[in-house]
């Protein structure tokens, strides 16, 4: 069975065959200061501060642009079409009443409200079916 970091890894490498470019996406916490302690296993910050990383909660693992070729008015003109897709390991299943599985879902559908390419993927096959639906 794949782990999410596997799969991640995998959709990344068959992105390229869809002219599309995915970058990670971390979402958490950290802190920031100046250092007055440092050791192996603890720093101590003076005038510390939480930061805040990742674009917003519910946001998808990987983010980036897929390039398309538009029609008739513009043909041949091409353009990059948001893309998002949240990794999940092999033999994910929707949650039931999960206020994250929410947010990420919510991300989701409005990028796809939007004209974007998003899903949530637990395989390669996943992947490739969202990126079919354009």
């Amino acid at each position: 069975m794949n782990t999410e970091k596997q799969i991640y890894q995998k959709i990344r490498i068959q992105s390229v065959k869809h002219k599309c470019i995915l970058f990670p996406n971390p979402n958490g916490n950290a802190y920031t200061g100046k250092p007055t302690t440092v050791s192996p296993a603890e720093i101590t910050l003076q005038n510390y501060r939480r930061i805040k990383f990742g674009l917003i909660k519910g946001a998808s693992d990987l983010i980036g642009l897929t390039e398309k070729v538009i029609t008739k008015d513009m043909v041949g003109s091409t353009v990059a079409i948001f893309t998002a897709i949240e990794v999940k390991k092999e033999g994910w299943t929707v949650p039931k009443n999960n206020k994250h599985y929410e947010e990420q879902k919510n991300f989701i559908d409005q990028v796809v409200s939007r004209g974007g390419i998003a899903g949530f993927s637990s395989s390669v096959e996943e992947f490739e079916n969202i990126m079919g639906k354009l």
